[in-house]
This record gives C-alpha cells, structure tokens and sequence, in this order.
C-alpha cells in the first residue's frame, strides 16, 4: 500500500491508529546521505483535534516525553550528524519549541536541530538556539525550500542556510545552474500542452487588464510591493464594499493569496493562480470596531484565555517585517459599529474568537454578495486597470 511503498519514511510521531494504537507509520528514520551524513528524522503533527476517526494524534509534550522518544534519541544521536524535524504546525508556532526542548533535555545543547515546518502557508525563518533553526517554504510549489547547515560549529553558533526558490521554471533553473530549455523534457512539452489546452477551453488565458507594478506575496504590510496590502486596503475595498453609507471591515487570513502579482497584462488565469481557492463571503452586522479591534489582535497571537490560546495551536505576534496570520482593510475607530465581512474558510476561528470577546450570541451570519469570493474580486478589480496602450481613446 501507500504507506509501505515509502519503506519506513512515512513519518508519523505523534499520530496512531485509533483500534490499535499502532503509529500510522514509522516514529522516526535515519536518512543516510549519498556521502555518509546520517540524519535522524521525526515527522510531527501539531495539536490537531478535528482528525478524521479513524486515528488518534497524540499530544505533542505528551510523545517528546515518551519512552520510544528518548530511546530514539539515545540510540541513534551518536551517530548521527544532526536531527531532522519535518513539522506540519507555523515555524512560529510554540509547539517547535516544545519539541526541541524535549530533544534538547537528551542530546545537549549542540545537536544540529533543523526543523522543516509547514502549515501557514508562509515563508519565514528563526533561529532556536545557537544549534537549531525553524524554516518554513511556502506552499503548494509556490516556494522550492533550500535548508542546510555547517557539520562543526564555529565557536559556539552553529552556522545555518536557508534560500526561497520562486515555483517557476526560470527561477529552478537559475537555482540548478541551468536554463529553461534544459529542464523542460518532452513529457514536460506534453503536460504544458495540455495545460494550454485546458486554459484555452476555459477562457484563462482572457487578459483583464494590466498590474502596474510587481506586488510580492510575502513583502512586509508596509512596503510599496506588499500584494496583501493592496489586496485589503485596494482591492477589497473596490470590488466588495457596497457604497450603502453602512461602514464596512473585512479580515482575510493571510493564507489565501499563493502567488505574486506581476507588473504588465493580468489574465484570469493569473487570477485564479493568485488566489486559488474561491471562498466565498459571509457578514455580520453591528460589531463595535473595539471589538473588532481585539478580534485583529487575537487572530494574530494576542494574549488571550487558554481556550482561545489553545485554538491559535501557539502562534505568536507577528514581527513586523513578516507578514501576520490576518490582514484586514484599514483603520477602526473604536466607538462606531461597522459590518464585518469575512471568508467562510476562516469563518470557525473569526467566530470562535468573537463570541468570546462579546461573551455572547452573535448576531446572524449572512451570505454576502452571492457570487463573489476571495478570487473574484481580482478578475473585477483588474477589469478596471486598463493596459497602458488601452488608456486613450482616439475620436
């Protein structure tokens, strides 16, 4: 089956079969490089408590205290030239942290320890301690990740590496020290082939209009090239907000745009490649921007009940050279009520936290603007950004 083809690499340390208790697949592996570096490899969920039935996920400080835990690391630390952690959680997230002290409390403090994150959506990078860094690549090939690390320390800082590949053929070719035309096979020739035919029979190809600048997906709110801050304080405000005099507000997880937008023509299927996943748009309305104010700051790791904590699996605030877990479309003055608009793939987390911040029912949920959704609004907005040769009219 699936799991045995990976030959005792499919990695779940802390998930188990719920009738037997027997991990779904191997705890931990050693990958033995092609020039003799041995690396011992654990793959962890995050505190995960929606799972299917059919498994258990054990708790993260729960299974670093196990036995077969320490006995992993006792036994093949020796031998190994540093510890692989391939972590489904934020490379933020305080459960990273957990891990490495479990690790930490048997191997000592100068183990090589390079944790492999991934479930934000995001690019970022930290370092643990002096012999351990947490690197997350992006998603969904939008980012080819590059991690390594130095085998000896120089004095008492283990020197680490990371690098964020764009996911496109120009960008892996640099990276490869090649060109496009090297890497692209003829079974490669074929899928483009039939990519373009799919984008022909679906009209992607149709252009919209034109981007006047490259907005980059992963630029800091307050850079002039911030996709994020275009798409909430420009975009959104253009395409969704209805001019009914009612004040609006809208707050996106930031994990719904995978791919920047380019300077030059905008064609739907850049659109649909900038954000992918369609999510439509439900409101509540009357919601005290103090509120909404508090609503921001928990999203993004504020300090909170347990409950709430427990909720956010341990982010914390975002620095402000990276971009947060949400983003919303501007100011709020405190005392005014505003209508908060909102995606129905945040909607749990948006209306978990706010029911606790009110301490009450919530008024009713309403399905705003049938139709639209999180990848719609930019085939509107684009409609309204006219090429550079479009822009005068001859008579």
């Amino acid at each position: 089956g699936y799991i045995a083809a990976w030959g005792g690499h499919y990695l779940t340390s802390n998930v188990v079969w719920a009738s037997s208790k027997e991990p779904v697949g191997s705890r931990y592996t050693v990958l033995k490089g092609e020039f003799g570096t041995n690396l011992l490899t654990f793959g962890f969920l995050y505190n995960m408590d929606d799972h299917c039935d059919a498994v258990e996920v054990e708790d993260v400080n729960a299974t670093v205290h196990s036995q077969w835990f320490t006995e992993a690391l006792r036994a093949h630390s020796p031998s190994s030239h540093g510890i692989v952690v391939l972590a489904h959680m934020d490379y933020r997230d305080e459960l990273v942290d957990v891990i490495l002290a479990g690790i930490r409390s048997v191997v000592g403090v100068k183990m090589p320890v390079q944790f492999l994150t991934g479930h934000s959506h995001i690019r970022g990078w930290r370092r643990l301690d002096n012999f351990a860094t947490s690197f997350e690549a992006g998603c969904k090939m939008d980012t080819v990740g590059f991690a390594s690390f130095d085998k000896v320390a120089t004095g008492d800082v283990l020197d680490f590496y990371h690098a964020d590949i764009d996911g496109n053929t120009a960008e892996l070719a640099s990276a490869a020290n090649s060109t496009k035309a090297e890497l692209l096979l003829p079974d490669g020739e074929n899928f483009l082939a039939a990519l373009r035919s799919a984008e022909d029979a679906l009209h992607l190809g149709e252009t919209l209009g034109c981007s006047a600048k490259h907005y980059r997906n992963w630029a800091p709110l307050d850079q002039d090239d911030s996709l994020w801050a275009y798409y909430a304080n420009i975009v959104l405000p253009a395409t969704l907000f209805e001019p009914s005099g009612r004040r609006q507000w809208a707050v996106m997880g930031t994990g719904g745009l995978s791919y920047d937008v380019y300077k030059g023509p905008f064609s739907r299927n850049d659109a649909y490649t900038t954000s992918p996943f369609g999510n439509f748009w439900f409101t509540l309305k009357g919601i005290v921007g103090a509120h909404l104010q508090e609503l921001l700051l928990h999203l993004n790791g504020g300090e909170i009940g347990i409950d709430v904590r427990r909720r956010l699996s341990g982010h914390v605030a975002t620095p402000e050279d990276r971009v947060p877990n949400y983003v919303a479309t501007g100011p709020l003055e405190e005392a005014k009520t505003y209508d908060l608009i909102y995606c129905d793939f945040d909607s749990d987390r948006v209306e978990g936290l706010l029911k606790q911040i009110l301490g009450s029912v919530l008024p009713s949920r309403l399905h705003y603007r049938p139709g639209s959704n999180t990848s719609s609004v930019l085939v509107d907005w684009f409609r309204t950004q006219p090429c550079p040769h479009e822009e005068h009219t001859f008579v």
